[in-house]
């Protein structure tokens, strides 16, 4: 198979095999596959050596706010050193508005060859037009569809979507994000029966009366990054993102249950939570994860002293309250919506390590 198509890596071919009722690990077919390398082939780096100055692409992706503001994001950047030429953002994306993004991002004497980007629509005769005039090639991607790579993750036989030898701690997570995909494709003849399929998989990863835990054991009703390991906000907030896109409403008992775990993230006492370490800080922000003694990503945190909540969990607890069927007058919202307006920035993860300020930021 990769002799006949040379241009073809080790993903396709895992996933073509799959789709012919062959289980074999991604890893192993990298190992095994003929690479065509003849003596004039240009390697990826040779070829970013070569052209990489001169090739820019452009990204427009959404983002949205805590307070579930959509914001779009246009991100620019050249391949040689995937350096960061330009980004801003915006409410109302139009072709005017990116036109001049690239006008901005590139004075004349600086204006890459190329420019890649996707086919969306947004991309209009305002964008093209701006291109020719600033001698730029307009590069879009070839039409192909996306979900064939995901129809490729489709393990049948586990109920999942991450592949058919998965990374443990990627099964949650990744199922997760492609039930989204999938559900967003607007393809429910075709897709139903894998989103059904991997929504009773991700339940299955959620600790409860199955893994011996009680409403008041603190794993109770919180997901890891698989069935075994240890709950946490992070890793339920994407496993109810993907319950709700699925149609998974919040009378369901996987929720009820995701928000007793939710709940004892929160640095709140009271009837929601009864976790030690609840009533030292008090302020309304959330935790990594309230299991075992509870933890926290914030320097200087302990069970003894205060587990400080930070930005993007604070919003993942947030969010999964609404999920969950949380009112907006509830005071576990109220509460971190406070939070959130003493410390909101969109310059930093507030409350992460310096080192790490901007991991969860986006």
């Amino acid at each position: 198979m990769s002799i006949k198509n040379v241009l073809w890596g080790a993903p396709r071919i895992h996933g073509e095999l799959l789709k012919l009722g062959f289980a074999v690990a991604q890893s192993t077919i990298a190992k095994y596959m003929v690479w065509n390398v003849g003596p004039s082939d240009q390697r990826r780096a040779t070829f970013l050596r070569n052209h990489g100055p001169h090739i820019a692409s452009m990204d427009l992706f959404v983002v949205p706010t805590i307070c579930f503001i959509q914001l779009y994001v246009l991100v620019i950047v050249r391949l040689a050193r995937r350096e960061l030429v330009w980004i801003n953002v915006t409410k109302h994306p139009t072709a005017e508005w990116i036109a001049q993004q690239i006008t901005e991002a590139f004075p004349w004497n600086e204006a890459p060859r190329y420019l890649i980007r996707d086919r969306d629509a947004i991309y209009g005769a305002a964008v093209t037009r701006r291109l020719r005039a600033m001698r730029i090639r307009d590069k879009p991607l070839p039409s192909e569809d996306p979900f064939k790579y995901i129809e490729g993750l489709v393990n049948e036989k586990a109920g999942h979507i991450a592949g058919s030898d998965p990374r443990l701690p990627l099964q949650n997570y990744v199922t997760s994000v492609n039930v989204m995909a999938l559900v967003e494709a607007k393809r429910e003849g075709k897709y139903k029966k894998i989103i059904g399929d991997a929504t009773a998989f991700l339940k299955k990863l959620q600790w409860d009366e199955e893994e011996g835990k009680n409403p008041s054991d603190n794993f109770y009703g919180g997901a890891g990054y698989d069935s075994k390991s240890r709950p946490d906000l992070s890793n339920t907030q994407m496993f109810l993102d993907a319950l709700k896109e699925a149609g998974v409403g919040s009378d369901d008992p996987a929720l009820k249950k995701a928000l007793v775990f939710v709940s004892r993230c929160q640095n709140l006492k009271g009837e929601h939570n009864d976790q030690p370490w609840a009533d030292k800080i008090n302020d309304g922000s959330f935790i990594y994860s309230a299991a075992g003694e509870g933890s926290s990503k914030v320097e200087g945190s302990s069970p003894e002293t205060g587990l400080l909540g930070y930005g993007s969990m604070t919003y993942a607890g947030i969010k999964s309250m609404i999920y969950c069927g949380v009112s907006k007058d509830d005071a576990r919202v109220k509460k971190a919506y406070e939070w959130i307006q003493k410390h909101y920035t969109v310059d930093a993860n507030p409350g992460m390590p310096k080192a790490y300020a901007h991991r969860g930021l986006y």
